[in-house]
């Protein structure tokens, strides 16, 4: 329940620990495996989600995420934070009409050799002390060429068998 502090000049003491806020609990998934998608429809990666359930409705809940991915020549792809299935940390349409892709986050992909390392936080406050599942979607935003997660486009170059994992992680955050 103590910590030591200095006065800075060189003198420690200790004093009661308190305040500043604290962690409470910390999750995290990593997913391994391989993961396609090719289409503009946003669809959640499977295997890249995490659960938890706040102590208390003030409590904030930390997200961090790390995607790999690659795609073909010139993939554009789109990523979404969700807790459970609503959309956080995504941008609005500009005028009400605006067409793009509503997202957390986009990667781009020049040559199917290439893989990118996507990352991602955002602390969210869910105001409640229910069970929420956090979850990154993706979606091809050019055409219909592929996106890959954890590993390159290019499977049958040998000079470039690069494989990788993504993760997420969840913190619970108490700021009294």
């Amino acid at each position: 329940g103590q910590f030591m502090k200095t006065d800075g000049s060189g003198n420690l003491s200790f004093a009661a620990a308190g305040g500043g806020g604290k962690i409470l609990q910390l999750k995290s998934t990593t997913k391994t495996d391989h993961f396609t998608h090719n289409t503009s429809t946003v669809t959640d990666i499977t295997g890249l989600s995490v659960s938890i359930t706040a102590s208390s409705a003030s409590n904030q809940i930390f997200i961090i995420a790390d995607i790999f991915m690659s795609g073909g020549a010139n993939t554009y792809a789109g990523f979404r934070l969700l807790r459970d299935t609503t959309a956080i940390r995504q941008t609005t349409a500009i005028d009400g009409t605006d067409n793009r892709f509503m997202g957390t986050i986009g990667s781009h992909t020049d040559q199917s050799r290439y893989v990118r390392s996507v990352g991602l936080n955002f602390l969210d406050t869910p105001g409640d002390t229910n069970p929420h599942t956090y979850k990154i979607a993706v979606a091809t935003l050019y055409g219909s060429t592929l996106v890959h997660i954890n590993r390159t486009g290019d499977t049958d170059n040998l000079l470039y068998p690069q494989a990788g994992s993504s993760t997420i992680t969840v913190m619970e955050y108490d700021p009294t």
